[in-house]
């Protein structure tokens, strides 16, 4: 990141001013900012962006009090100067490491614009942060692992199921079709063994399913 131009905050000097609204009021020119002190408030206001040529016009009229209203009041960016010091315009570029640029311009207090060059320039202002999301990371990689090597379980095990099934089927129906009594009996052990396998088969997907975790 590239910071550029930020402008110096306005130190205004005011000038007692004859009017039922201004009290006294202000200009800095390198800032364009008029400061205002209203009759009927303890505190002043900043208006940014006001044009020297403005001010002039200001000064010039017949009434203040009015020009002021009609032409600055509600058509420019003010701010209570309890809070104007702490104020600032901002230009920050912001350079992409594709070569992208983005420019931003703004206004913020000097503690907050000061606090996010900090943070843009000192990693470690955020390395608990960036440790705790390695380690969150990591334990959700491995858990993924975990899930993925009891899915390759689950598989193998009903693969396994569905081939003895499969044979014992085929041992079955010989032997349930046959014409000698010893058959029968033997058809007999051969459906005892399927159900047996459905038992374990159960029994080992169920070692693999994976236990719900909050």
């Amino acid at each position: 990141m590239t910071e550029t131009a930020i402008k110096p905050v306005p130190v205004i000097t005011y000038t007692p001013c004859t009017s039922s609204q201004i009290a006294a009021h202000g200009y800095d020119a390198e800032t364009q900012t008029l400061g205002i002190k209203f009759n009927n408030s303890q505190s002043a206001y900043h208006y940014f962006d006001v044009a020297p040529e403005v001010y002039a016009a200001m000064l010039a009229a017949e009434s203040v009090g009015k020009f002021f209203g009609s032409t600055i009041r509600n058509d420019l960016p003010s701010v209570g100067t309890e809070d104007a010091p702490s104020m600032a315009n901002y230009t920050f570029t912001i350079v992409a490491d594709s070569g992208y640029e983005s420019t931003t311009e703004g206004r913020c207090s000097a503690k907050q614009y000061g606090a996010v060059i900090y943070a843009l320039h000192n990693d470690d202002s955020y390395a608990d942060q960036r440790d705790k999301l390695a380690s969150e990371r990591d334990a959700l990689a491995g858990r993924v692992a975990e899930l993925e090597a009891k899915r390759d379980a689950a598989a193998e095990v009903a693969c396994g199921a569905v081939r003895k099934a499969f044979s014992l089927g085929q041992t079955y129906w010989q032997q349930a079709d046959s014409e000698y009594t010893s058959q029968h009996r033997k058809a007999e052990g051969t459906w005892a063994t399927f159900k047996a396998l459905i038992e374990e088969t159960r029994a080992a997907l169920s070692a693999t399913t994976p236990e719900s975790k909050p």
